[in-house]
């Protein structure tokens, strides 16, 4: 690793989740659940642009002309960057009363994969989320999950990744681009209690599998799993509950850090910083999240 993990902006997110670079703005958009924002921070300027959400955001995944996909509490909205319009596009295939979308990827051809969990972790266990797959002209069910989290793709799109996250476990499985489905379940990871629960992901160039990892015994940590399962290595975070990861930087060397103070630990030393976004400068390469391609129905 080439540098220290770094404070890159001081922020009091709820919940920091899912950023990604955007190389035409060179500036990391992110969403905070908790307060209902989708957010553009620009690192060369420090300064960070919000749109707030009628709804809860479970994540985001940019779409061609400048604008977002959104999947939230009550549906999948399309917003657009220039001028702000936000529409709905599908309503929720569940009951926003009892479930929320929570973590999601698009596939290399631009598909949207997204999960829902239940709205308090009390409930996970007991009322099960789904795995979604929206393509802009369905949402389609294919499996029973408990906490989608971890979702990304190998740069050759032909393993999908998940965590369950209460479990310290990631699967993998076998992707067919095609068609858009999965096959093969195998466990690719595990986690002790030590290092924490696996969040939010994303892969380099080389494969390898990047993932946050929360509220571990020894605090929060980032770690890298190479493509057969192996862990590389860890990093230590300055805070507790680091969430999520996404390369970017001119170079997408730079792997963020996002975090926040939910189930985070007031006693840890630097609880303050819990719901800023973090940097480190690194000796990979990362990808481009692909952006959603719409199927006309």
């Amino acid at each position: 690793m080439k540098g220290e993990v770094e404070l890159a902006l001081r922020w009091n997110a709820g919940i920091g989740e899912s950023p990604a670079w955007s190389d035409p703005e060179q500036a990391l958009f992110w969403i905070d659940i908790e307060g209902c924002q989708i957010n553009q921070f620009d690192p060369s300027s420090g300064e960070n642009r919000v749109w707030d959400l009628p709804t809860t955001p479970g994540c985001f995944v940019f779409r061609g002309g400048g604008g977002a996909i959104i999947p939230c509490q009550d549906g999948i909205y399309d917003l657009d960057f220039a001028d702000g319009t936000l529409r709905c596009l599908e309503k929720a295939p569940f009951d926003p009363a009892i479930w929320r979308f929570n973590d999601g990827k698009c596939d290399r051809q631009g598909r949207l994969w997204v999960g829902s969990m239940p709205l308090t972790l009390e409930e996970i266990g007991e009322i099960k989320g789904t795995l979604y797959r929206y393509d802009g002209a369905e949402i389609l069910a294919t499996m029973n999950i408990d906490i989608p989290n971890g979702l990304a793709f190998s740069p050759d799109g032909e393993t999908m990744y998940r965590a369950e996250s209460l479990q310290r476990k990631i699967y993998a499985y076998d992707y067919d681009a095609k068609v858009g489905t999965f096959s093969n379940e195998r466990m690719f990871a595990e986690f002790t209690p030590k290092l924490g629960f696996p969040d939010g992901a994303t892969v380099d160039s080389g494969g390898g599998y990047w993932v946050a990892l929360a509220n571990g015994e020894s605090g929060g940590h980032v770690a890298r799993i190479k493509p057969d399962g192996e862990l590389d290595f860890y990093l230590d975070t300055p805070v507790s509950s680091p969430l999520m990861v996404a390369f970017g930087g001119p170079n997408f060397s730079t792997l963020y850090i996002t975090s926040g103070k939910y189930l985070a630990s007031a006693s840890h030393p630097n609880f303050e910083l819990c719901g800023s976004i973090f940097a480190v400068e690194t000796d990979y390469c990362g990808i481009a999240e692909s952006i959603f391609q719409p199927r006309k129905a």
